[in-house]
């Protein structure tokens, strides 16, 4: 580096300008730069270094004059550096590109970009990766120099990760920068994009038909079968804020939580970042409310099939859903599912992870939800033996189209039994009972019930129910105690039913 003094050369003092190097004893013979260590100091907010030279010559005349010199500063660390997948005009090799943007501090000339890997894809956190450290300079491994020298330009990993970016800058004579802030991490490639076509778990940077096949193969596998299939890849849901960007928080299952990102992205890798207006514009264009509901028969007989039905009233929030079925395993077992149709009506794809459960959604963010009323899908049951069946919808998961969570507050949610056909008093169950008995019975319209249970001898022991209620089945436990709480005897007794100006009797053995 080298500095000019500039002006009027003082008598005899020689020729002018005058050039010298900065280093200590650098200085001509008759210069002296005052005061001394002047360029050693921090410069003005322009960069500008003052300082005053003086000159002398063999014959005693001297001059001095105050010179301003351009010396540019440290720059300060990059406070902005960030990072985002490419969603368009990449080729179809399966990764693609990330955009990386930042702007330069004062005096900085050039940057340097290092990118490091959270490791392990497609398992990540479950295979041992982890966030890279912050470097200090010059990084090491895991960090490695990228092409990027300014801001807008792109970065594309030959392999499929979730990339971590810092940078630093120079300043024109080499002084160098503290580290910039770490990028929170990018993929490098479209979550759902599993196959090209040719090679199973390996992507065109689309998400299409042939993932969601690849998906529909596997659905409902858990980790031992991922790993013999090897197929880990498809295991992109949950990620760790639900996005369908950030990083998979696998799970070890094919589920809904993978369904949704497929489905979510699905044609439309090109402008994932509009998710979330697409989600606010699917709020704003609610058309009513959202309901689903599980249309159950009540009254089950021995050997019959039955169904139960998810329907849906939707107005337009939920981009997908997840619903799981509960019942009584000693009177029903399920055995099938096969979608209503209502979903993919519009455009959507509905799977089961397992019998009783019915996941759904569309395929590809809209700008409205599920809509309208129908049937998502049937349940079919094999009855083992007479009696109240007990299926209801037990849990609800709901997503808009940025795959965040619906609210139940949101969203009503119910089962509805069937009326029975008739008015009748099950057989109890278990009978013998060491403890607890459950009597179910069914009306078949509403109105004054009592129900007892009594003593071989005739004698009245307990009083269940006496009072209205409404048509539909009635489930309630008998713990084997009297109207005073104490346990009775082990023996015969007998439960009885008024209902409807009828009367029904079953016998329970208490073994206790």
């Amino acid at each position: 580096m080298t500095a000019r003094a500039t002006g009027k050369r003082p008598p005899s003092a020689g020729s002018a300008p005058f050039t010298f190097a900065l280093s200590s004893g650098a200085l001509p013979s008759g210069i002296s730069l005052s005061p001394s260590g002047a360029l050693t100091g921090t410069p003005s907010a322009s960069g500008l270094f003052t300082f005053t030279v003086s000159i002398t010559d063999a014959n005693g005349c001297e001059g001095s004059r105050a010179c301003s010199l351009s010396v540019p500063g440290i720059p300060a660390a990059i406070a902005d550096l960030a990072t985002a997948a490419v969603v368009s005009g990449n080729d179809g090799d399966g990764t693609a590109k990330i955009a990386v943007t930042f702007t330069l501090p004062a005096f900085a000339s050039t940057v340097e970009v290092y990118r490091a890997p959270f490791g392990h894809y497609p398992q990540y956190d479950d295979a041992g990766g982890s966030v890279p450290p912050t470097p200090s300079y010059p990084p090491g491994a895991p960090w490695v120099l990228t092409s990027i020298t300014a801001s807008g330009q792109t970065d594309e990993p030959a392999s499929r990760d979730f990339y971590y970016y810092v940078a630093f800058t120079r300043n024109a004579g080499g002084g160098q920068s503290a580290g910039s802030n770490k990028t929170s991490g990018t993929c490098n490639y479209h979550l759902g994009d599993v196959s090209n076509g040719i090679v199973a778990g390996s992507g065109d940077n689309q998400v299409n038909d042939l993932d969601l096949s690849l998906l529909g193969a596997n659905y409902g596998i858990g980790y031992a079968t991922i790993a013999s299939r090897g197929v880990g890849y498809l295991d992109v849901g949950p990620t760790t804020n639900l996005s369908i960007t950030a990083r998979p928080y696998t799970d070890k299952r094919i589920d809904f939580e993978d369904l949704i990102v497929f489905g979510t992205n699905y044609g439309a890798t090109s402008a994932p970042q509009m998710l979330a207006e697409r989600a606010e514009a699917q709020r704003a264009a609610a058309s009513g409310p959202e309901s689903f509901d599980v249309l159950a028969p009540s009254l089950v007989e021995a050997g019959a099939v039955v169904e139960a039905s998810l329907t849906m009233l939707g107005g337009g929030r939920v981009q997908g859903l997840s619903a799981e079925l509960a019942w009584d395993a000693t009177v029903v077992e399920p055995v099938a599912m096969v979608s209503g149709g209502a979903v993919e009506k519009q455009g959507g794809i509905v799977l089961s992870p397992k019998l009783g459960t019915v996941d759904a959604t569309l395929l590809g963010a809209r700008s409205a939800g599920l809509t309208g009323d129908g049937v998502i899908a049937k349940v079919t049951f094999r009855v083992l033996r007479a009696g109240d069946a007990g299926i209801r919808l037990e849990r609800l998961i709901a997503r808009d189209a940025a795959n965040q969570p619906i609210g139940a507050e949101s969203i009503r949610q119910q089962t509805l039994a069937s009326v029975p056909s008739q008015t009748l008093l099950l057989a109890p169950w278990p009978n013998p009972s060491g403890g607890t008995a459950t009597l179910s019975f069914a009306l078949a319209q509403s109105g004054p019930v009592e129900l007892a249970i009594y003593s071989v001898d005739g004698r009245r022991v307990r009083t269940l129910v006496a009072g209205t209620r409404e048509a539909g089945m009635h489930r309630l436990n008998w713990t084997g105690d009297d109207d005073a709480h104490r346990a009775v005897t082990p023996g015969i007794y007998y439960a009885r039913l008024s209902a409807g100006g009828r009367h029904f009797t079953r016998t329970l053995i208490q073994l206790r």
